[in-house]
């Protein structure tokens, strides 16, 4: 009996396993595979708003869908960057900025050009030079068509309190450091190739 139940419940939670495997090794390459490209159902330009700036063109909003644009009575005129998580949203000596996890762009009347690409945090006007505050590297200065780093990122990270020490444990970034995806390939690979074999161990078992 309980040799039976302990097979059966290993063949009804093969199907989470599997999603778990596969899933976190998703979560490890996401951005380099495009993941949040991929979209389901309808992407409302307007969702989870963080930043509001105020032009001559009128209201921008910036958010998780990009930069968008809002007319007199408040609805959505014209919107931009899609694929851009907006960080920052600054007008800076007459012309406009955001910034996001894919770098910094520049409003060109209707289209937007990137003028430096990393995770850019913020960015201000310094004696007339861009500068801009980008994570893992530090604070970066526009010179000429070169960036130069004025200050570099200490690489020093804070005090990890518990829940944060369990968080970089699981994910592997306690042990790996950057190279977390290392261990997340790891397990969720395992995770998969022992679900497989053990559904297909069963299966052939069964049927003698």
């Amino acid at each position: 009996m309980w040799r039976k139940l302990h097979v059966w419940g290993g063949v009804l939670i093969a199907i989470p396993m599997l999603i778990i495997g596969v899933s976190t090794i998703f979560i490890a390459h996401g951005d380099a595979w495009g993941a949040k490209q991929i979209t389901f159902g309808e992407v409302k330009p307007d969702a989870e708003l963080k930043r509001v700036l105020t032009t001559a063109q009128g209201i921008m909003l910036g958010g998780k869908q990009g930069v968008v644009l809002l007319d007199d009575a408040g609805q959505v005129k014209q919107s931009w960057l899609p694929q851009l998580d907006i960080k920052a949203l600054r007008e800076l000596n007459g012309q406009v900025y955001a910034s996001g996890k894919m770098g910094l762009y520049q409003q060109q009347q209707d289209d937007w050009l990137q003028l430096y690409q990393g995770d850019v945090e913020d960015m201000t006007l310094q004696q007339g030079k861009l500068t801009l505050l980008v994570k893992h590297v530090g604070l970066v200065q526009q010179q000429g068509q070169e960036w130069q780093v004025l200050r570099a990122d200490s690489g020093k990270e804070e005090a990890r309190n518990l829940d944060k020490l369990m968080m970089d444990l699981h994910s592997g970034k306690a042990i790996f450091g950057k190279y977390d995806w290392i261990w997340m390939d790891v397990l969720g690979a395992y995770i998969i190739i022992f679900t497989l074999t053990g559904v297909w161990l069963w299966s052939r078992r069964s049927q003698f």
